[in-house]
């Protein structure tokens, strides 16, 4: 297993055992899944400090995952005192621009991977996931954001391109998988 394997495994199962330890306490499966996010950026930042010379896909995969943080909430909560949150609250501006530029920097991630697959038939399967994931971002169904990232993650475990980076839709998947159950079953 390779450190960025390593990077991945390591935040998937932090989430999955905090999960795990709340099932065994009080019967429902959560995760921190507010921290999603964090740990995004945390393992973003390894592949971008890893392969800073693989072109765009580290930097996009870190800015998509910064922007991610500056739409959270939870970030917002942390570092600004309850006056200023009450007023930077009523306009979310900030929030939104934050979250539309992560999803269209994954948008461009997931064209990049378009671009790597010779075949017909992988590129219809990420056009799939780029109208998935356009249509669950745009009426806020995360259903639709995960089934593309699962269907992005399926593509590169049966076909790998542009090695290691296609480990982060795994990561999202596990994240964003792990969420879907925590929301659904909790």
């Amino acid at each position: 297993m390779n450190r960025e394997e390593r990077a991945v495994a390591l935040a998937g199962l932090t989430f999955f055992m905090f999960g795990l330890s709340i099932l065994l306490s009080d019967g429902s499966f959560v995760v921190p899944f507010p921290l999603n996010e964090f740990a995004l950026l945390v393992v973003s930042f390894l592949f971008m400090i890893w392969h800073p010379k693989k072109g765009a896909l580290p930097y996009l995969y870190f800015g998509s995952a910064l922007a991610g943080v500056l739409g959270s909430l939870v970030f917002w909560e942390t570092v600004m005192s309850m006056p200023d949150l009450a007023a930077f609250y009523e306009d979310y501006t900030v929030i939104d621009l934050a979250r539309l530029t992560q999803a269209v920097l994954l948008v461009v991630t997931m064209i990049i991977f378009f671009g790597s697959y010779r075949e017909w038939y992988f590129k219809m399967f990420v056009v799939a996931a780029v109208a998935l994931y356009g249509y669950g971002f745009v009426v806020f169904h995360p259903n639709f954001m995960l089934l593309s990232f699962i269907v992005l993650m399926v593509l590169n475990i049966l076909k790998p391109t542009r090695k290691p980076f296609y480990l982060m839709w795994v990561l999202y998947f596990l994240l964003f998988g792990m969420q879907w159950v925590s929301v659904n079953f909790a």
